[in-house]
């Protein structure tokens, strides 16, 4: 049976790898990267000896996104001793970098609402000038 505690204390460290993170990108990452990158996940496995670190670049676009995830996995032995001296743990886990395409998909599905309002706009006023003559 496994303990429901484990669950808390695997969000409760990736809450806290998250904010050194950010605060170690904000202090140490500014003229390496193609803008202000923001961590916006981070997933633990139970074991907690690796973390998948969603990065995204505010107000980029996919290419800055993948840049950014490059450029950080560069260094990512950089960031794992930062991370070891503010994380009290057995183990530092290890640091594996991806840009978050969420808000790519986000932006994709508003598109195309967007566009089935348009046509569906476009579509009522001549079904409607038919209806008069």
């Amino acid at each position: 049976m496994k303990n429901t505690g484990d669950g808390r204390r695997i969000e409760r460290v990736q809450k806290e790898v998250t904010q050194i993170l950010s605060k170690f990108l904000m202090g140490t990452f500014k003229g390496d990267l193609p803008g202000i990158v923001t961590v916006t996940n981070v997933q633990m496995p139970p074991d907690l000896r690796s973390a998948r670190v969603q990065v995204s670049v505010l107000n980029g676009n996919e290419e800055q996104n993948e840049l950014a995830a490059e450029v950080l996995q560069e260094r990512a032995a950089e960031m794992q001793r930062y991370l070891a001296n503010e994380l009290p743990m057995r183990y530092t886990p290890k640091l594996q970098f991806y840009p978050d395409k969420t808000l790519d998909k986000v932006l994709k599905i508003d598109k195309i609402l967007h566009e089935l309002k348009n046509e569906k706009k476009n579509a009522d006023p001549s079904s409607s000038a038919e209806d008069d003559d």
